[in-house]
């Protein structure tokens, strides 16, 4: 089970969560994001480094936007 989730996630992230940042986010702030998700260690054993710094970023979004998005 643990394997297909990650397996989703990874064709998620490439699918739909990078080019949303590219609608999403003026130039600077994506290059040094994309920079940011470049620059993390390949995939370990038990945990994806640049899946897990873009779900960050991805909530960090979403929080900063919390309030408008519930009007």
């Amino acid at each position: 089970l643990l394997a297909d989730v990650t397996s989703a996630l990874n064709i998620f992230k490439s699918r739909w969560l990078i080019p949303v940042l590219t609608h999403t986010l003026s130039l600077r702030p994506l290059l040094t994001v994309w920079d940011a998700i470049l620059s993390r260690p390949m995939r370990e054993r038990a945990s994806n480094p640049k899946l897990d710094f873009l779900v960050y970023v991805c909530t960090s979004m979403l929080l900063r936007t919390k309030n408008v998005l519930l009007r």
